[in-house]
């Protein structure tokens, strides 16, 4: 396992593996109320949560080889959020998970990192199946999830609530 995430780029941004320095990268996110909103019930993070979740990411790296990249503009350099994978504990399936601060919503960045990411999940990493899930009412995540070509599989609920289940396969991607 290669000790560092490969770095992504696109046509305006610039995506980097997470290290143990990013703490305030990740609590600006963790710790901003309207982001939370779509992602808890319980509200902004701790430090100490978002330390938490930041340790969770370089363990799921190095032991398992599941990336989460920090997302910059390429333009200005400004970090805009955090995307990549992690796992769904309920069904243990990898899961694409980002999340941008609200400045750098409405401007295609969640859908431009998400397809770099699902392109190396696919085509380097070799996985077969990846889910997402997101809030009925988050319409914005939804329409990202339907551009990237998910596939709705169930309407349920996680543990913040009312959710909806997508998947997206090697085979479908690829058909794209």
């Amino acid at each position: 396992m290669p000790s560092e995430i490969p770095i992504l780029e696109t046509e305006r941004l610039h995506l980097r593996g997470f290290t143990a320095k990013d703490l305030g990268l990740l609590l600006s996110l963790y710790g901003n109320s309207e982001v939370m909103s779509f992602i808890s019930v319980n509200g902004p993070l701790t430090r100490e949560q978002t330390l938490e979740r930041l340790t969770a990411a370089l363990f799921r790296w190095t032991q398992f080889g599941i990336p989460m990249w920090t997302v910059f503009r390429k333009a200005d350099q400004v970090f805009v959020g955090r995307c990549g994978f992690q796992i769904f504990e309920a069904t243990k399936d990898i899961e694409l998970a980002y999340t941008l601060l609200p400045q750098a919503w409405g401007h295609g960045y969640a859908t431009e990192a998400s397809r770099a990411s699902l392109e190396h999940a696919f085509s380097v990493l070799r996985w077969n199946r990846i889910v997402s899930r997101t809030r009925p009412s988050n319409v914005r995540s939804l329409r990202v999830m339907e551009k990237l070509g998910f596939q709705i599989e169930k309407f349920g609920e996680d543990a913040s609530g009312a959710a909806v289940f997508q998947f997206l396969t090697r085979e479908l991607w690829n058909k794209q």
